[in-house]
């Protein structure tokens, strides 16, 4: 999609340059005065643009039009718009409010033109499909000075802010455009593109049918963070200064009019648009830009009309402080501080907290720098913080971040080594006696001499050209006291002399170099003090008269540098030579002195003869390993040989390619052709991310449903959806309950006609209680006994379940059997009876 969208706007863009001369405009805006907030006063961004009661009220409105812009971006475009924008300032950012008017209004989904758009793909994220209002604030008129020529589409420029009216009601806040280079390739680099609502306040309102409102504010450090992006960082602009610094602001306008094509809504743009499948498809009617009249460094006048040209900064935003409201102020109890670094003092700040006026400031000293050793071999050490190099160190062991300050911490008997070159405010006093290796650095003064020593100072040079050199003045180097001796480094001067030496005081020159560039010069020292040389070269003056005895100083005039260059050469009567040989590992040397001034005449190194290497042990390298070549002295037993053979690197193959999927990136790469190992691996495009459709199960009551999103390359994701639940009616009775059997309700889904049923209790017993009688010989009694009055069931005391019958205690008489008995002579008998004992 991001490739069929460029392509698009590149054919548009070109279509535009064709047709020029469609377009007219008369002037640019030019000159705004920006009024700033007072303490109390308050704007809220709310989208609501109040320029009666609230800031607003002091601020003009500027009207943006087909005569202060112009179209570009689609040939046949016309400015079809306008927008009343007004500006105001704080101490902590500019506002902004603009009123458009626009009878096409569309607002954005978020989306360009596409139905999924994955996570990356966020170039298009806001506003591009809808209409944008954008502004650009550009203090350094980097826009205009980078002009070259119309196809120059993505100069250098700072941030453009995107603010959009959204859908769903919300903003849309969009930065891009940022823009650096890469330190490598020089390619430029778009950085800090993306959403920036996190920084940037804006609400954007729809007012009354085609108009929109839109408030903003925007901090004063992200205009200066992204102008650092914009001059490669080498553009430092503090942020609280911004709004105090007098500075008129180049300001830039762009509107981008978005129209639905084919809505045939009676404004005939369709037709501008011929061609497009889809209606419905988002399409540009045009992209307004304010102009500028003038290009700075080019002939072209902005009201010429060129679209492409004209898209420069034609709004200058002149910032006036026109508060007097001091009073107002309410200090913060406790200040904010800004620690230091070793590089960039800190401050302690006390803002008004109403307004952020700064009510006082104080500055904080630097920090000391966090030296470690960068170079164990030269003694360099860095800081661990800002990665830079102490200026000299004490010893070896203690850094310090100039020659002056070193040297102040000094003792007697140090040795200091330079690692940067310094410039001095004044000339240095040199009253502690130490060594000095110039490692090949310079010191100067801009004021004075260079250095004034009064103690015993020895000058080497390890490295470079180490210089002590004059800057204008008469003599860099004035020995008051002690004794210099300078073995190595050069020493120039362009005044009197390079060197004063007062009386009782000493020079030694062993080596070295002394020039002068002065003309005129008639010696290469001045004063009264004693002056030998043992050594050394000498340009522009003839040194022979402070050569020490057997010393001569031969001549070689230069004739393109109209020169004399003097090399001290010695010319010894040789005594007697002393002679050590060398061994395989240590020199050897000769020496012997001059019989008539007793120096050594001859001092000869005999290099070491090196090692007689016996059977060589070998181990060939790899492709990542290295190998190794030892062998040992035949003639003292140490190693002689004992080097590491560098591993030799992949041999690389043919170029093999990864096809590009929605998780894999398209690459090539090449493979060792020795080893198997991959050599080299290059993502050429980028995995394009998943498209997904989404096919969908709905839930029923008692079933879960699914929503499955499909990649065509059959990647799935799918989301249970939870059953709805059943949607139950209210009770409805069935069958009534009584004493003697439950009654039953029911109830139904009104989604799919589900029936719920439920028993209704049995209802209570209406009692009645029996007391027991008993039975008689002609009735029957009863036990104690229950029974309900409506349904006639019966029970017992004790709750048994029983019925009429049960109850009842029958009745009769209690029978008495009398067997017969026969009458005697003296009692009577009788006859077999019964009878009842009741």
């Amino acid at each position: 999609m991001k490739r069929i969208f460029a392509a698009v706007m590149t054919c548009l863009i070109l279509a535009s340059m064709l047709n020029v001369g469609a377009f007219a405009f008369s002037k640019e805006v030019g000159n705004v005065e920006v009024y700033k907030l007072g303490c109390d006063d308050v704007i809220t961004i709310d989208g609501n643009i109040d320029a009666e009661n609230e800031f607003w009220s002091n601020t003009t409105a500027i009207n943006l039009n087909d005569s202060n812009t112009a179209p570009a971006w689609n040939y046949r475009a016309r400015v079809i718009t306008d927008t009343d924008i007004r500006f105001a300032y704080s101490n902590e950012g500019l506002y902004v409010a603009a009123k458009t008017t626009d009878d096409t209004p569309i607002r954005s989904t978020g989306h360009e033109m596409a139905d999924i758009t994955g996570e990356d793909d966020n170039e298009f994220t806001v506003g591009w499909n809808g209409d944008t209002l954008i502004l650009a604030f550009d203090p350094l008129q980097t826009m205009t000075y980078s002009y070259t020529e119309w196809a120059d589409y993505s100069q250098k420029c700072p941030a453009w802010y995107c603010f959009t009216l959204m859908e769903d009601g919300t903003t849309g806040v969009w930065r891009t455009k940022t823009y650096k280079e890469n330190e490598d390739t020089g390619e430029p680099i778009y950085d800090m593109n993306g959403d920036a609502s996190d920084v940037i306040s804006a609400a954007a309102v729809s007012t009354v049918d085609g108009q929109w409102d839109l408030e903003v504010f925007i901090p004063w450090s992200e205009i200066a963070t992204t102008l650092g992006l914009v001059t490669d960082g080498n553009y430092v602009f503090d942020a609280e200064e911004f709004a105090k610094s007098g500075i008129v602001h180049s300001a830039k306008f762009i509107y981008m009019n978005r129209y639905a094509y084919n809505q045939k809504d009676g404004t005939d743009y369709s037709g501008m648009f011929l061609g497009y499948p889809d209606t419905g498809t988002v399409v540009t009617i045009c992209r307004n830009f304010s102009v500028s009249d003038i290009i700075p460094g080019t002939s072209y006048k902005g009201t010429d009309g060129n679209p492409e040209q004209a898209r420069t900064s034609g709004i200058y935003l002149n910032l006036v402080d026109n508060t007097d409201d001091d009073a107002l102020h309410t200090p913060a109890a406790e200040p904010e501080v800004i620690e230091s670094t070793c590089t960039t003092q800190g401050k302690s700040t006390v803002y008004c907290t109403k307004c952020h006026e700064i009510i006082s400031r104080e500055y904080l000293p630097l920090d000391d720098h966090d030296y470690y050793v960068a170079d164990a071999a030269t003694g360099k050490y860095k800081c661990s913080v800002c990665d830079g190099t102490a200026g000299a160190v004490i010893n070896g062991t203690d850094p310090y971040d100039s020659f002056s300050v070193a040297y102040a911490a000094a003792n007697a008997g140090d040795s200091i080594k330079l690692f940067a070159s310094e410039t001095m405010a004044s000339t240095l006093v040199l009253d502690k006696a130490v060594t000095i290796d110039l490692g090949g650095k310079t010191i100067k003064s801009e004021n004075g001499p260079v250095l004034e020593i009064s103690a015993d100072i020895v000058f080497n040079n390890s490295t470079g050209t180490g210089k002590v050199t004059g800057n204008g003045v008469d003599i860099p180097v004035k020995i008051v006291g002690g004794t210099t001796t300078i073995n190595k480094g050069r020493f120039s001067g362009e005044g009197i002399a390079v060197f004063d030496v007062a009386a009782g005081a000493n020079l030694v020159i062993n080596g070295g170099q002394v020039r002068s560039v002065a003309e005129g010069l008639t010696s290469h020292f001045a004063g009264e003090g004693s002056i030998v040389i043992y050594g050394g070269a000498f340009r522009g003056v003839d040194p022979s008269v402070y050569l020490a005895a057997c010393l001569i100083a031969p001549g070689v005039y230069d004739e393109q540098d109209n020169y004399t260059e003097y090399t001290v050469e010695a010319h010894h009567n040789n005594g007697e030579v002393e002679e050590v040989l060398p061994t395989c590992t240590e020199d050897g040397y000769r020496k012997a002195s001059c019989v008539d001034c007793g120096r050594l005449a001859v001092d000869e190194v005999l290099p070491a003869l090196g090692h007689t290497a016996g059977e060589v042990e070998e181990v060939l390298p790899t492709c990542t390993e290295d190998g190794y070549r030892k062998a040992t002295c035949t003639v003292c037993g140490e190693a002689a040989i004992d080097e590491i053979v560098p591993a030799t690197g992949h041999t690389e193959g043919e170029e093999q390619t990864v096809e590009m999927t929605c998780t894999v990136d398209g690459a090539v790469y090449t493979v060792c052709t020795v080893c198997g190992e991959t050599v080299s691996y290059e993502v050429v495009s980028p995995a394009t991310g998943h498209l997904y459709r989404l096919t969908a199960v709905d839930p029923t009551c008692d079933e879960d449903g699914t929503h499955s999103f499909v990649c065509h390359c059959g990647d799935t994701h799918t989301y249970i959806v939870p059953a709805l639940g059943h949607s139950y009616g209210e009770w409805e009775v069935v069958a009534e309950a009584d004493c003697m059997f439950p009654g039953l309700k029911t109830r139904t889904c009104g989604a799919c006609g589900a029936v719920e049923e439920e028993e209704i209790a049995p209802l209570a017993h209406t009692e009645v209680h029996v007391d027991a009688v008993e039975a008689t010989c002609y009735e029957d009694g009863n036990i104690e006994y229950y029974y309900c009055s409506v349904c006639g069931a019966h029970w017992t005391p004790d709750g048994m379940p029983t019925n009429r019958f049960n109850v009842i205690v029958p009745g009769g008489h209690d029978v008495v059997a009398v067997e017969e008995v026969a009458a005697g002579c003296h009692y009577e008998g009788n006859t077999a009876y019964w009878y009842c004992n009741n």
